[in-house]
């Protein structure tokens, strides 16, 4: 027994392949994307290394300027601790000479000596 079969049913399985292959098409699609984004990651690698290259070199630079701003912090610090031995030594110079300037005043009212005299 042979069957016919209308042409308004084939074109109706007709209609329903093509949304099902419709439907694979657009399933396939993120597939091809993944591809696309594959042969883009290259081109993006290279940005991105060029990007760390040049962050590496300013904080190498960065790093090599706050070397030298620790160097001069450094030798004033130095030098201010140097001026402070100084100025130690200066004041007890002069604390001794006020011991002895003193020393001598009262020595010299000891013996009724007016100070006024001797300057």
């Amino acid at each position: 027994m042979a069957q016919s079969v209308s042409n308004d049913a084939l074109w109706e399985k007709l209609s329903e392949v093509d949304k099902k292959l419709e439907k694979l098409s657009e399933w396939q699609k993120p597939s091809n994307l993944d591809n696309e984004q594959a042969v883009i990651k290259p081109d993006f690698q290279k940005e991105k290394d060029e990007i760390i290259f040049k962050l590496e070199r300013y904080i190498q630079g960065l790093g090599t300027y706050c070397d030298s701003h620790f160097k001069v912090i450094h030798k004033n610090i130095e030098q201010l601790e140097k001026d402070t031995e100084d100025v130690y030594k200066i004041l007890s110079c002069m604390s001794a000479i006020l011991k002895v300037r003193a020393t001598w005043v009262k020595a010299n009212r000891t013996f009724g000596t007016p100070m006024s005299n001797n300057r």
